[in-house]
């Protein structure tokens, strides 16, 4: 199966996203912690996890610790070094390919405010059929964060449909894409700047990255082990490879939801975000 511009299209608008709350919101804690042993996905890989998750991956987030090497024993080490392969900022692993259950493991690291994540859940499930934790502030756990853990606070981003309009002759259409974001905060503070920031992002333009140019392996780990996300957009827009946010609308929270509200963690505020994005070109050929 060939890549559609909605796998392009969703991709960007994480990389957007991601980037959009951490600058515009200092969204972010620099914090140091321990990597302690887990289960890894793949086979001849070790995992090491901190009690933390989402780390920041992006070098254009002024001031935040974007970590590319961790301490073996109080000892620096980076990519290459004692079969550190990297880190896995999304899931707050660093990933080698020795065992280093004898050595003690700990780095620095900026945490995200808010975990972003992709979904295809209804609103139902992520709200009141879906198990959270609340994450810690502080070093004050002695294992990692487990993989199937769901922590908030969180984004969830889902792609909600669209369509096609004729914009001009010769096969030019306007593609209009809906994507909607529940956001699970722990503060009514949180859930209100969330809310403001991306209410303000209407008109802006969000640059367009193929599938090939997403920062991150099969690991997890960034491929040149550095990302600048304001560098690379700022390039695709001036190539005019971008997207258009032409609406941002954040609905009352139906009726229905706070009925069952008793279902849902009394801690947790809760809200939509949906945008329309458009897109202008003919998009009945062949990419």
């Amino acid at each position: 199966m060939l890549v559609q511009n909605e796998h392009k299209l969703v991709t960007s608008f994480l990389l957007w996203l991601d980037h959009e709350i951490l600058s515009r919101g200092q969204a972010y804690t620099n914090i140091s912690g321990q990597f302690l042993p887990q289960t890894t996905y793949f086979s001849n890989y070790y995992s090491y996890g901190a009690p933390f998750a989402q780390f920041v991956y992006d070098n254009s987030i002024s001031g935040a610790i974007v970590s590319t090497g961790v301490y073996l024993n109080n000892v620096p080490i980076i990519t290459g070094q004692s079969g550190f392969l990297g880190i896995n900022a999304d899931r707050g692993q660093a990933i080698f390919n020795i065992n280093q259950n004898n050595y003690v493991l700990s780095g620095y690291f900026a945490i995200k405010d808010f975990n972003i994540m992709l979904t295809y859940d209804s609103e139902e499930t992520i709200l009141f059929k879906t198990k959270y934790q609340l994450r810690p502030k502080y070093n004050q756990i002695s294992t990692g964060i487990c993989k199937d853990c769901r922590t908030y606070p969180i984004i969830y981003v889902r792609e909600d449909g669209g369509n096609n309009q004729p914009f001009a002759l010769g096969g030019t259409d306007k593609a209009n894409y809906n994507i909607r974001c529940v956001v699970l905060a722990d503060s009514l503070f949180k859930l209100n700047a969330v809310q403001g920031i991306l209410r303000n992002s209407v008109n802006k333009l969000i640059p367009l990255f193929d599938v090939s140019e997403q920062p991150f392996n099969a690991l997890g780990i960034l491929k040149s082990g550095y990302f600048n996300y304001s560098g690379l957009a700022a390039q695709k827009i001036n190539e005019n490879n971008y997207i258009y946010i032409e609406k941002v609308q954040i609905p009352r929270r139906s009726q229905s939801y706070n009925v069952d509200n008793q279902l849902l963690t009394p801690d947790i505020f809760f809200n939509f975000i949906d945008f329309q994005i458009s897109q202008i070109g003919d998009f009945r050929s062949c990419f």
